[in-house]
Formats: structure tokens, C-alpha cells, sequence
């Protein structure tokens, strides 16, 4: 049960472009949650100060390949979503930028 997966660089590739041009967008387009950390010394500082029941436990989770276990019909779902976001620093029309993010994400 070790799948094993080929790391090949795309960068500067055509298609490396692309792929960090979409990225640029979305990045700049959606907003961050209030739950996100950055770093394990962002944690320290939200923490710092409160009191933790004794109950309380933190965990650490490793995400290995996040974005090879997204359902392509997911991220589509959740950028269709957010598009009002997405939508005021994007150019190109909607169905050609989730065309250019299904291309993207089927050569990875």
C-alpha cells in the first residue's frame, strides 16, 4: 500500500505558465478563511495568552499530494462557487477559465 507517483518538473513549460496563471488569480480572488495557518509559529501566536482545557488536544495533520486527491468535479464546484470572487480579477469568461483548470489539472 505505497502508491508510488513520478515527479516530473513542469516549470517553464507552456503549461507551467498556465497553471500559475489560474493560481494567480484564485490566490489574489477568494478570500482566506479565519482558520487558516500560515506556520507553526502563527499557531503560537494565536495561542498565546489562552487558556486550553485540560481536555484539549492539538494535533499536527501532514497533507502528502492534497491536490492529486481532489475530485477534478470538486475543485470545478468550488471555483463555479466562487466565482463572483474569482470573476472581478479574471479576463477570460467563466467556462474558459474552468476549460484552462480542467486542462491543467487532467495533465498533472
Amino acid at each position: 500500500n505505497n502508491p508510488l507517483r513520478i515527479i516530473v518538473s513542469s516549470k517553464n513549460t507552456p503549461l507551467y505558465g498556465l497553471a500559475k496563471y489560474l493560481h494567480d488569480i484564485i490566490n489574489k480572488s477568494v478570500p482566506r478563511p479565519d482558520s487558516q495557518i500560515i506556520n507553526s509559529a502563527q499557531v503560537v501566536e494565536r495561542l498565546n495568552g489562552r487558556r486550553l482545557d485540560d481536555n484539549f488536544k492539538l494535533i499536527s495533520l501532514d497533507v502528502i499530494s492534497l491536490f492529486t486527491n481532489v475530485p477534478l468535479d470538486l475543485a470545478i464546484d468550488s471555483l463555479v462557487n466562487r466565482w463572483d470572487y474569482i470573476g472581478t480579477n479574471c479576463q477570460i469568461p467563466q467556462d474558459e477559465f474552468l476549460m484552462a483548470v480542467r486542462f491543467v489539472l487532467n495533465s498533472t
